[in-house]
């Protein structure tokens, strides 16, 4: 057998170590003993060489393997060979820096071993070297370490706490992604939710999470309807309630008995005791209830039963929480939790929301409004909600001034955006490139995006002159020259959409300010295009979600141009133009692939066959006639003026067109298809002409 490592391509390589791990171990039959334990031996040292090849792609395929093999053959290989592996996959391969990919394989891969009961004890020596991966920089990471947490409590081959603390799993909890939380919630179930244990555990450990890590709690509780029935998160708050109701009889109990050091003694109880003074814990105990009913609401729903026995027994106690708790922390999950409730069932606070609304002082948060809006809202009382803020409206004085005579209102944020062109970008557009994707970059990143939503917001309402417009597309030229300023894309739509309504709301003149602006525009929507089309070509699934990511604003985009067809054409026809040929480009070049390659040239029977960029953008077209019909005007304008040439452009222009034959019937489609039958004819005498005279 030839050395996996002698391949100078990375994939062959792969290849080759799937097919070797899969017949391991190759052996001939007529080998002696002392043969067949060398040639073995010089089998593992190539499984080890694949452990330190160049490439992840090959060091990933190395640590399948060697899990693979671990698990069939544990009993036979040599315990310092198994030592040995095992610490090269966790201690070195589970922090490798250069790769992602190779660490989430290693995590995805010792579950393969823990297959083997065999291999607990010494895994579980090792294991808990691995704690603080639970915090890598990479969301697939993250998952996979803590699916193989799962596999090892399923398996019982360790204490999963004992490998990773739970101060680190709820830690974890509180910021993580769905798709780690989820499986964080999964692990910790049985330790927090015990559904086999009295509904009184269920409790206490209810109050324990939210004394280690409230955040982590809300958390858990938001998925905890995952893992049990809506019976069990029914139950589950009921006894909070019953357990939060006996706080506050300890409380009129020592009120009534005039107890005053019963009162202090319970102020300062310790923190496994729960109190009505314990605020952080009651809190969070009528948030939790606040977020299972939210998880259960529609179980609640199809149930009316479960539903009205549930709004009985909180809605009898609700009245006494209100007079018990004072603090916001407390008074923010009452005021939701009524709002889940038939105004009829609590009419005594009900019928006080618009009093409450009405007497707020000016100048109030909107914590002190908001949730008793959401309140009124809810019971279908929104003609209530609009009649104060109508009031509202009309009792407040009109003498402030938004802004003054020398638009001060813009030269704050053009200094932000002066020290963000200086300081931020480059530093964001450098350690993009140079791929150091740490806390400073996702920084500045946030710093950007939330300048450009800022300015979006002010154009919207029509704060924003013209020269503001064109330094900001000037600086978003900048942001989108290298790869990373793909991020701001959808922003960077929604900011061309306020400009376009801009344009229409202010009839703008021919002006050269003007003219410079709409240039801008259709550069900057150029850009945008050309940056989708290379990030699908580098990295084609990142394009693809990043193509799903601006359909919306890209769509909102589209429609607001069709709309200045007339006022504005000079833009029409600009971002119409660049839509045409990113689609003829990307579909040509797809048929110039597959001919180069001597693939089937088929045609594509929908839209949906068409290349990703090309698919997105036709499915916004057809969603409107105007549109159509302004694209194939535009597609006859260049087929006419020679700007559609060559077989492949010409080519997917047929294809374009058959397609919206198929399923729509503009009037001007006729004239489109005659113009390419024409351009396909003359194609075809020019072609013939060469053939002859090369013949000649």
């Amino acid at each position: 057998m030839l050395p996996l490592s002698e391949a100078r391509n990375s994939e062959v390589r792969s290849n080759a170590a799937l097919l070797f791990v899969d017949a391991f171990p190759i052996l001939d039959p007529h080998f002696s003993k002392e043969d067949t334990d060398n040639e073995i031996q010089r089998q593992f040292d190539e499984l080890f060489a694949l452990l330190e090849d160049p490439h992840p792609l090959v060091r990933s395929t190395g640590v399948l393997g060697g899990s693979k093999i671990a698990f069939k053959y544990w009993e036979l290989i040599p315990a310092t060979v198994l030592a040995d592996l095992l610490k090269k996959l966790i201690e070195d391969l589970a922090f490798d820096t250069t790769s992602a990919d190779v660490r989430c394989s290693v995590f995805k891969c010792l579950p393969i071993i823990l297959d083997n009961v065999l291999s607990h004890p010494l895994l579980e020596q090792l294991l808990p070297a691995l704690k603080y991966n639970l915090h890598d920089n990479s969301e697939k990471v993250r998952v996979a370490f803590v699916d193989m947490l799962l596999k090892i409590k399923s398996v019982r081959a360790a204490k999963f706490w004992k490998i990773c603390p739970i101060e680190h799993l709820l830690t974890r909890l509180e910021i993580d992604s769905r798709p780690v939380s989820r499986r964080l919630v999964n692990l910790l179930f049985s330790s927090f939710l015990p559904v086999d244990q009295p509904e009184e555990v269920w409790c206490e450990r209810c109050v324990t999470l939210i004394q280690m890590n409230p955040a982590a709690a809300r958390k858990f509780y938001q998925y905890a309807y995952e893992y049990t029935s809506p019976a069990n998160i029914a139950k589950l708050m009921l006894t909070i309630q019953s357990c939060v109701n006996a706080c506050i009889q300890e409380r009129l109990k020592a009120c009534d008995s005039g107890d005053e050091d019963s009162e202090k003694e319970n102020t300062s109880m310790p923190n496994n005791v729960l109190s009505v003074a314990d605020i952080p814990s009651m809190g969070g105990l009528l948030e939790v209830v606040v977020i299972l009913w939210r998880s259960i609401h529609k179980a609640l729903d199809r149930n009316e039963g479960a539903k009205n026995h549930i709004v009985r027994k909180f809605a009898s106690v609700l009245g006494e929480y209100f007079k018990t708790f004072k603090d916001d922390r407390c008074l923010s999950p009452l005021l939701i939790l009524a709002s889940f409730m038939p105004p009829a069932a609590i009419p005594a606070f009900s019928c006080g929301v618009i009093s409450k609304l009405r007497n707020l002082a000016n100048g109030a948060t909107d914590e002190k409004y908001s949730t008793l809006i959401d309140c009124l809202c809810r019971w279908g009382k929104v003609g209530h909600v609009l009649e104060l803020i109508h009031d509202w409206i009309i009792a407040e004085p009109s003498t402030r001034e938004f802004a003054s005579e020398g638009q001060d209102y813009l030269s704050d944020l053009e200094e932000t955006g002066a020290w963000i062109e200086n300081a931020v970008l480059p530093a964001f557009l450098t350690e993009e490139q140079e791929g150091n994707l740490d806390l400073s970059n996702e920084t500045a990143q946030l710093v950007i995006q939330t300048y450009l939503t800022v300015c979006k917001d002010l154009i919207a309402v029509g704060l924003g002159d013209l020269e503001f417009e064109v330094h900001l597309l000037n600086m978003a030229l900048m942001m989108t020259c290298k790869d990373g300023g793909c991020v701001f894309i959808p922003v960077l739509l929604c900011i061309l959409k306020e400009m376009v309504e801009a344009s229409l709301v202010h009839h703008l003149d021919s002006s050269g300010q003007v003219a410079e602006l709409l240039d801008h525009m259709q550069k900057m929507f150029q850009r945008i295009l050309e940056c989708l089309a290379i990030r699908l070509r580098n990295l084609r699934e990142e394009g693809i979600q990043l193509i799903h990511s601006v359909q919306e604003p890209l769509g909102e985009f589209i429609h607001v141009v069709q709309g200045c067809a007339v006022t504005c054409p000079v833009i029409h026809h600009g971002v119409l133009s660049s839509l045409l040929a990113a689609v003829v480009v990307e579909t040509g070049c797809t048929l110039q692939q597959k001919a180069s390659s001597s693939e089937e040239l088929t045609p594509p029977k929908t839209f949906s066959e068409l290349p990703p960029l090309s698919y997105a953008l036709m499915r916004i077209v057809i969603k409107s006639t105007n549109v159509i019909r302004s694209f194939l005007n535009e597609l006859m304008e260049s087929i006419v003026n020679d700007e559609v040439d060559g077989i492949h452009s010409i080519t997917s222009a047929v294809y374009i067109v058959a397609l919206i034959k198929g399923k729509y019937k503009p009037s001007c489609i006729k004239d489109t298809a005659s113009a390419l039958q024409r351009k396909l004819t003359t194609y075809s005498e020019i072609t013939k002409e060469d053939v002859s005279s090369t013949k000649r």
